[in-house]
């Protein structure tokens, strides 16, 4: 049988390679992140920004072994069958409709007595600009998040060629490329400590690489 292979990269480099099997390892290595940072700063509760289909959110149940889950997206039909999903396997779970960028969503979601953690995966992307202000305010909810994890196509500043295309590429769909900037101005002004970052690990999207970034409360 013959494999389709896909042009994928890892560590800025390009490859070809069976986009199914970059599927898995792409999805482990959320977990493994995930996993390691739960290590150093226990929650017991993650909240995703844009959940989509909820199969980060799900992963990350089974495997890290959380008491409970919670994510927003912009499409009500989305929440009704992820709802519906929590319900049919009993699991402890909070679906809401709304934008992330909104303050009033974090407020319904929020854990009121656990330690939760925020993710997003490639899904700040989607919005066109966020700012220093959207971690203030999630630090300034009445029980803030402990961690903040980031699994987005960041954007570095720098001139490699592989970084020139990849910025290219963010500007051709019209992708957020301010929002490591955005998370670098909020540890300037105290407000966030960044505590991981890696650039361009994996990407299943050739020119859209996942990037790593993670901090916490200052």
């Amino acid at each position: 049988m013959d494999v389709e292979e896909f042009l994928i990269s890892a560590e800025s480099r390009l490859y070809a390679a069976d986009v199914n099997l970059m599927e898995v390892l792409w999805r482990s290595f959320i977990v493994e992140r995930a996993a390691w940072a739960q290590s150093c700063y226990s929650f017991e509760t993650i909240v995703e920004a844009g959940c989509g289909n909820g199969t980060n959110l799900f992963n990350l149940y089974l495997r890290l072994g959380l008491n409970s889950i919670a994510g927003c997206d912009l499409s009500p039909n989305v929440v009704k069958f992820l709802r519906r999903v929590a319900q049919d396997l009993s699991l402890n779970a909070l679906f809401e409709a709304g934008d992330y960028c909104e303050m009033d969503i974090w407020r319904r979601m929020a854990p009121a007595s656990k330690n939760w953690a925020v993710l997003s995966v490639h899904a700040i992307e989607q919005t066109e600009n966020l700012t220093a202000d959207w971690f203030k305010n999630l630090v300034a909810l009445q029980n803030p998040p402990v961690l903040g994890m980031h699994f987005e196509p960041l954007h570095w500043g720098d001139d490699d060629p592989f970084a020139v295309d990849c910025n290219r590429y963010a500007e051709l769909n019209g992708y957020n490329k301010n929002f490591l900037n955005a998370v670098r101005d909020a540890e300037t002004a105290g407000t966030v400590k960044i505590i991981r970052a890696e650039k361009r690990v994996l990407g299943h999207s050739a020119y859209n690489p996942t990037s790593v970034i993670m901090w916490i409360p200052a």
